[in-house]
């Protein structure tokens, strides 16, 4: 059989993907809420970086009142701004200090991202396209797993996504004033993330200009002034908590809190997070994003030649296209670059995803005798087939890997394994559907492999559950820590790598915490404190916990 796929295929209308005739925003919400609530329902516990650390700071703003300093480790830390931890703070208030109120922002982004993308996809190119790749966003990998992490990832992801959304329903007769919106985004996406909102905003300057500033001027850089003064008016206002917060923290604490944040941009930028090398995105995207990672970019090489999707993105190519490869390249000139910042890349990435997925159907709604779908649902098939054993034999014991965490991997690849077979079934029993049935089925059998496997992973707390010998070892603990004032000693010289990540989640564990010490001799007498690893004590160990010890000083 040949493998067809022809780029010039004419058709005057993009078809429409039948499930969006209901409600399409219930439906994406109803497909999105299990997979991140599966991270919170059962057992949970923090990732000590940056997950602890930006809940400890959050801690510290409501047990101290003090809403202007991130703390750490009982001093100040202006190295990054402090947007999310207001969220997590006033989570804490609403809902108590627990994990799930970490995650609430995360995950409240994650579904206002997954409704954000199919509107944007829909605005562009149809509601079709809009809701196959609000679908596709939500069974992302690294974005799933972030969207269960209290950072600031999820959060300034959405911003952008509003940014870009009011951006293009401003395009809509009477509604530039929107544009207001889109300039308040920039300054609340610095709150989040601090000067790393500087390559998303550099790569959306070019949609802004063509998409909003000079957008319905007939000379080419005649500025259209009521756009201009909405977009400045929603930047000043945007930057108002950035700037107050900046001056509150300098009245204070004199030129730190900037020279900290500046200072932490340049140090980034001058070396190699974990010396990753300069392809590092080139390769990890793909991994993260599987298969979105790799089936994208095809996508987006269609909408270039494809006459049938060129012409929908003409008017917004430097929003479709231009941010997300402007802003791709943006990263990689960064020299710190790390799994997360791509985040930023999943919508856009579901996008061109869509964009092939739904070319390749429209060969079957046009040529039910095409193979096409045959052949893929054949391939990912044969690869489900792969998985299914693999999974199998790891849960029999037939392959055996000495790992605490291969059971509930194996029972994951099981469960994908499973789900990519449907689409060869479906492919098989299309006959007993409508063409319009067939199709929909088809592209939701595609899916629910990753979607299965995704919430397994949070049901398993593989995702979700990060810290569980440190929470199991607190266990015999939870009398005492929950009666005694407990005090920490660690070394002047600062801890290690791990022994800090201990450090962040015991802190966050310990409901009355004492001061941060250097020496033991300094801890009141009768008094209890977790000691670091590398500190001798003779006071009574009362337990130990990934080698920290909970003394009682009795001197």
């Amino acid at each position: 059989m040949r493998f067809r796929c022809d780029l010039k295929m004419p058709t005057k209308t993009l078809s429409t993907f039948k499930t969006t005739d209901r409600n399409p925003y219930l439906i994406l919400l109803l497909w999105a809420t299990p997979i991140v609530l599966a991270q919170i329902l059962f057992q949970q516990s923090l990732m000590a970086h940056d997950e602890g650390y930006y809940a400890l700071q959050a801690r510290y703003i409501l047990e101290t009142g003090d809403w202007l300093t991130p703390q750490w480790g009982g001093g100040v830390s202006f190295d990054r701004t402090i947007g999310i931890q207001w969220l997590i703070a006033l989570c804490y208030k609403l809902f108590g200090i627990n994990e799930t109120a970490v995650r609430l922002p995360s995950i409240v982004a994650y579904l206002v991202s997954t409704l954000l993308t199919f509107r944007i996809g829909e605005l562009v190119l149809g509601r079709a396209i809009g809701f196959i790749a609000a679908l596709i966003f939500t069974v992302m990998p690294i974005g799933v797993q972030y969207a269960g992490l209290g950072t600031q990832d999820m959060m300034l992801l959405m911003i952008e996504l509003l940014a870009a959304w009011s951006l293009l329903e401003s395009q809509q007769d009477g509604k530039r004033s929107l544009l207001f919106l889109t300039g308040v985004m920039f300054g609340w996406g610095f709150m989040i993330k601090g000067f790393m909102m500087i390559p998303a905003t550099i790569a959306f300057l070019p949609a802004l200009w063509f998409g909003g500033i000079n957008r319905l001027s007939k000379k080419r850089f005649q500025i259209h002034w009521p756009a201009l003064l909405w977009i400045l008016l929603g930047t000043a206002i945007g930057l108002m908590p950035v700037i107050g917060w900046l001056w509150a923290a300098t009245m204070q604490y004199g030129w730190e809190p900037i020279q900290t944040l500046v200072g932490k941009i340049f140090m980034l930028n001058d070396k190699e997070f974990h010396s990753v090398g300069p392809l590092y995105y080139f390769w990890n995207i793909p991994a993260n994003a599987f298969p979105w990672g790799l089936i994208g970019p095809i996508g987006l090489v269609l909408a270039f030649l494809n006459p049938r999707y060129q012409k929908p993105i003409a008017p917004h190519r430097w929003l479709l296209l231009g941010f997300p490869i402007l802003l791709f390249i943006a990263l990689n000139l960064f020299r710190t670059k790390t799994p997360y910042y791509p985040i930023q890349l999943l919508p856009w990435l579901a996008i061109w995803s869509a964009i092939l997925l739904h070319h390749c159907t429209d060969y079957y709604r046009k040529d039910w005798r095409s193979q096409l779908l045959g052949q893929i649902s054949l391939g990912i098939g044969i690869l489900g087939f792969i998985l299914l054993i693999a999974g199998i034999l790891l849960l029999s014991g037939v392959i055996q890997i000495e790992s605490d965490i291969i059971k509930p991997i194996a029972a994951v690849v099981a469960v994908l394994g499973i789900g990519w077979l449907m689409p060869r079934l479906i492919w098989k029993t299309r006959s007993s559907f409508t063409q319009d049935q067939f199709i929909d089925r088809w592209i939701y059998s595609l899916l629910l492999g990753p979607w299965l496997a995704l919430t397994l992973m949070g049901l398993t707390g593989l995702w979700g559950d990060y810290a569980v010998s440190l929470k199991a070892g607190l266990k015999p603990l939870t009398q005492t820590l929950n009666a005694q004032t407990v005090y920490f000693i660690s070394p002047p010289t600062g801890l290690d790598s791990d022994a800090q990540k201990d450090y962040i989640l015991l802190t966050l564990h310990t409901p009355k915490l004492g001061k941060h010490l250097t020496d033991i001799k300094q801890l009141p007498s009768q008094s209890y404190a977790w000691i670091s690893p590398t500190i001798a004590s003779e006071d009574p160990t009362v337990g130990t916990v990934r080698g920290w010890r909970l003394i009682q000083h009795d001197r």
